[in-house]
């Protein structure tokens, strides 16, 4: 197993880089974003909604858990992850553009929608979600760099078989987001053939 270190700096370019291409995708026409390429398998807006469901387990953690902790008299950029934890964050987390693992999704990361109820509002709406969702986590994370994090874990959203360190929890939801952004990728190229 892989020790891994994780960097505050390193995961807030990451997180601009999501949003980079998150504005990219929000550009494409309504059915691009709404078609699904096949009757078992999710649009592109559900993915984002996906990605919006599973954030607002971490986003009421994340703001129940930072305030708690004490200051650091220095901020400090690194953390190095437990090896459990650095398991999980690398199953999770893209290779080469390709996801590794296949994975099912419970239904309590399934989007808040139906895709059938969608119309173009409601399609803007997913973004405006996802994009504060975004702000949000890199706020957290810049708070994070003055508070001692390694004082406490808390649960992940699939429960108490993993408890993440604030910059565990980080690691774990941007490789959730990227994992999410390369199923886009597959998604779109399905979709416009």
């Amino acid at each position: 197993m892989h020790q891994r270190i994780i960097s505050a700096e390193n995961q807030t370019q990451r997180v601009n880089q999501i949003i980079q291409k998150m504005e990219d995708i929000q550009q494409l026409d309504f059915t691009s974003l709404t078609e699904r390429p096949a009757e078992d398998r999710w649009s592109i807006i559900e993915v984002v909604g996906r990605m919006n469901a599973a954030y607002h387990l971490y986003r009421e953690r994340l703001d129940q858990h930072i305030p708690g902790l004490p200051d650091l008299n220095e901020p400090s950029d690194t953390f190095k992850a437990g090896r459990k934890n650095a398991w999980f964050i690398n199953m999770i987390t893209p290779k080469g553009g390709k996801r590794s693992y296949k994975m099912k999704t419970t239904k309590k990361f399934h989007p808040i929608f139906q895709v059938e109820e969608l119309d173009e509002q409601k399609v803007q709406e997913v973004f405006t979600q996802f994009f504060s969702d975004k702000q949000h986590l890199k706020g957290a994370i810049q708070a994070s760099r003055t508070k001692k994090v390694g004082q406490s874990k808390f649960n992940s959203a699939i429960g108490p078989v993993v408890r993440f360190y604030l910059p565990e929890a980080f690691e774990f939801v941007i490789g959730h987001d990227e994992r999410h952004l390369v199923q886009v990728g597959e998604v779109l190229a399905q979709v416009k053939t």
